[in-house]
């Protein structure tokens, strides 16, 4: 262990007593990050706004939430500095920064911490209130109870709130590739890390004590380079579930260990794990090259919703109602209850997305360039902006022919395709320019290949421009 002195540049501070919700104190809102958060979002959302920005947005950062000033704040992290927007989707201040915010913010009564090249800094309503370089740069920052811990290079680092340094770590095995640390109710630490021996990648977890002593390493070769990139989640027993990352050509393993740091199980997947795992109501949820899989605490595989395009970067985000919401590589804003079955989604068309935060019946969740909001549907029937009117289905449940219609109030690119309850792709009906009016189309019930498809549940998704629009149909033999 080392003891360390911080150089620690004071500026002013301003206590608030108001504290208006719960602090996002870490990547995936709690320590354990189970991706799990105290709100509800949308289960049949809409777009309530968009905002473009001329920065560029880090795929592993995200927004966060919380009290700053007084007010509800939601923090972004670019490769200029942060900006603080607020719910309705107007940037109410910025921190410009040197080097680009790659992390998710943190907040803790009226205070925001983040990493920002190799410097831990921390920020008050009234400015700058210190700032500590550590030497290596920042993957993340978190924050349990009154302590601050930094991911950066190849250390763990422990700091209090004001600044000052209680302990970091020797160096670890490897170093942390955007990976936070997960933190169970008794204060330990774990720490996910990609070492190099041999030539090989040596995956391992490390165990720390909330004193910085090391309690157990679990370590296995992992025959690929590519290691763990991924942040440790942590259940109510003390498991600890973890994702390899290995060469796109191969597939990956998610791994349970035990709190005494022996392997519980590990599972084979057969595509690449990019996401962190999160969970929900005795199910873990990841994504991968197809999209997302949901397995049991036991390891088992439940289900895959897949062809909405590949999920390199989100974590899934659950609300208290239990819907899952990621983001695709494709631009898809995607949600999910936790049979697997698509609940809604949106097309942003602007490429990848990074995991999401949600709010008070809102999720927000942000591309490379821009942040959407996401509400409730103000009505069951969706009027989406100035494009789609209704979306019909008759009959419904139906055995034979189903008559899918909408009308257009402009002139749009249209998109009507029918998915099974796993997001696999049965049938694509429309994909193509169409004028104002009343359009229907008849399904037979056969897919792609003129094949009857079996019965049970489906969905009809209609796009038109940024705005989709998703009904549930019941086919019966």
């Amino acid at each position: 262990m080392k003891k360390l002195g911080a150089f620690i540049v004071v500026f002013s501070f301003l206590t608030l007593n108001l504290q208006l919700l719960a602090d996002w104190s870490q990547f995936h809102y709690d320590f354990r990050n189970t991706g799990k958060t105290e709100d509800a979002g949308p289960q049949n959302g809409e777009l309530d706004w968009q905002l473009s920005l001329n920065f560029y947005v880090s795929p592993y950062g995200g927004p966060s939430i919380g009290s700053f000033n007084g007010q509800k704040t939601i923090f972004l992290g670019t490769n200029s500095g942060i900006y603080l927007i607020s719910p309705q989707g107007v940037i109410i201040d910025s921190i410009l920064t040197l080097d680009s915010v790659k992390t998710v913010i943190a907040i803790k009564n009226e205070m925001i911490y983040f990493g920002c090249g190799d410097s831990l800094k921390a920020y008050s309503p009234a400015g700058l209130y210190w700032s500590c370089e550590i030497g290596d740069d920042i993957s993340h920052v978190s924050i349990f109870g009154n302590i601050i811990y930094v991911c950066g290079g190849d250390k763990l680092w422990n700091f209090n709130l004001d600044g000052s340094l209680n302990w970091n770590t020797d160096v670890l095995g490897g170093g942390i590739y955007n990976s936070a640390p997960a933190i169970d109710q008794f204060g330990n630490i774990y720490v996910a890390t990609l070492g190099n021996a041999w030539q090989w990648y040596d995956f391992k977890i490390y165990a720390f004590n909330p004193d910085g002593t090391e309690r157990w390493v679990n370590s296995f070769l992992v025959v690929e380079p590519g290691g763990v990139r991924v942040t440790p989640t942590i259940d109510e027993n003390g498991n600890i579930y973890v994702a390899t990352y290995w060469e796109d050509v191969w597939g990956s393993s998610v791994i349970s260990i035990d709190a005494n740091g022996e392997q519980n199980w590990r599972r084979e997947d057969d595509d690449v794990i990019y996401s962190s795992l999160a969970f929900s109501d005795d199910c873990l949820y990841y994504g991968n090259r197809q999209g997302i899989t949901a397995r049991s605490f036991n390891g088992d595989f439940l289900w895959e919703f897949s062809n909405l395009g590949q999920v390199s970067y989100s974590s899934s985000a659950i609300g208290s109602n239990n819907t899952v919401y990621i983001g695709t590589d494709e631009g898809f804003f995607i949600a999910l209850n936790n049979q697997g079955e698509l609940q809604w989604s949106y097309d942003t068309q602007e490429g990848y997305l990074n995991s999401s935060a949600i709010d008070s019946n809102r999720v927000y969740v942000a591309s490379h360039q821009s942040l959407f909001a996401f509400r409730e549907a103000l009505t069951s029937t969706k009027e989406t902006i100035n494009e789609l009117k209704c979306l019909q289905i008759y009959p419904n449940p139906f055995n034979s022919k189903i008559a899918i219609s909408f009308q257009l109030l402009v002139n749009s690119e249209v998109n009507l395709s029918i998915y099974n309850v796993k997001g696999q792709k049965v049938k694509t009906f429309i994909n193509d320019q169409f004028d104002i009016g009343q359009h229907s189309i008849l399904w037979n019930g056969k897919d792609e290949n003129n094949q009857k498809v079996v019965s049970g549940i489906y969905f009809c998704m209609l796009r038109i421009g940024k705005s989709t629009e998703t009904r549930k149909v019941v086919f019966l033999k």
